[in-house]
């Protein structure tokens, strides 16, 4: 399963905007992933976040992670905060990187 994430979750896309998931990195998903033809991107680090298991195609990005439900969390209590829509990718990553760094995060 994928979870739906990025500016179109966080009402900040545009028309052209790709589609952003997240899902567990099992073997399953990376088989699901290389089905649909996404390519895996070697890893990297991003602003503050490092990306292993990322798969990308043209309008479509899938990362594949460890801690699927801090994720989950992360994600939900960041679509809580008024505003969020008008936050930049780099303001949503700090964000989310805040909230999972707290010590209430699961």
């Amino acid at each position: 399963m994928f979870y739906l994430v990025g500016s179109r979750f966080f009402g900040a896309h545009r028309e052209n905007s790709d589609w952003d998931y997240f899902g567990a990195k099992t073997q399953e998903n990376r088989e699901i992933c290389e089905r649909m033809g996404l390519k895996e991107l070697p890893p990297r680090k991003s602003g503050s976040l490092h990306y292993w298991g990322k798969y990308q195609g043209r309008w479509l990005d899938v990362l594949l992670v460890d801690d699927l439900m801090h994720k989950i969390y992360a994600r939900d209590a960041l679509a809580k905060l008024p505003g969020v829509e008008k936050l930049s990718k780099v303001e949503r990553y700090q964000k989310i990187r805040e909230i999972l760094n707290a010590p209430t995060a699961i």
